[in-house]
């Protein structure tokens, strides 16, 4: 089986399908993609809600062949788990993908960076993680290149990747059944009445019981 590449918004635009050295630039109409590099398989998938107008799956949609897919689902999240590698540029989909600890490439995006940085309220944050867990590629012909050899050595940045996941997700994998505990009362309560929080947080609706006693307590 071919190794599955997800590549992701605005990384589209830059490599479209990178390892058939196809492009799919602004608004211009994709090129056909080319023979060579055909070992991989790529998954396209468009931003859920994009800024411009372009319907990208149908702009995308004559690259589509036996080794390239546009994704119309609006839920990254199967993909990432399908995906041996991801391609991206500045989304946020890297931490989620962190988790699963495999190879990411990035197409550098600087205009998209410093505009970014100067939004009011933005929380760029490039210091802290930012890119780190993978190769940054500067030219859409350089990523074919990258992804290969991201392939070849998925440990590579592995210590980063998995240094993100765990400052990043808390009890990553079981928040369902984080949450059906919870719920089925197996949580303890702090040690003051119920009636001291709002009833939406802890109540009869939680399957909690009050610990609280008096007139004041909301088991009353």
């Amino acid at each position: 089986i071919p190794p599955r590449i997800l590549c992701t918004d605005r990384a589209r635009r830059r490599a479209g399908a990178a390892s058939h050295r196809a492009r799919a630039t602004g608004p211009a109409q994709p090129t056909e993609p080319q023979n060579a590099h055909r070992e991989t398989h790529i998954i396209v998938k468009p931003h859920d809600h994009p800024k411009n107008p372009i319907d990208w799956p149908k702009r995308l949609a004559p690259l589509e062949d036996e080794h390239l897919s546009v994704s119309r689902e609006p839920d990254v999240i199967e993909l990432l788990h399908c995906a041996d590698l991801l391609l991206t540029d500045a989304s946020s989909v890297s931490s989620e993908y962190a988790l699963l600890d495999r190879p990411m490439v990035f197409l550098d995006v600087p205009k998209l960076l410093a505009k970014s940085a100067k939004g009011e309220g933005s929380m760029l944050d490039l210091g802290t993680w930012g890119r780190r867990c993978g190769a940054i590629v500067e030219r859409p012909e350089d990523a074919p290149g990258a992804v290969a050899a991201a392939l070849a050595a998925p440990e590579t940045n592995g210590d980063i990747r998995r240094a993100i996941a765990r400052d990043l997700f808390y009890n990553p994998g079981r928040a369902t059944d984080a949450a059906a505990a919870w719920l089925g009362g197996s949580a303890k309560l702090p040690r003051r009445c119920c009636s001291r929080v709002p009833p939406k947080v802890h109540g009869p609706t939680a399957g909690f019981r009050c610990r609280g006693a008096g007139p004041q307590s909301c088991h009353r």
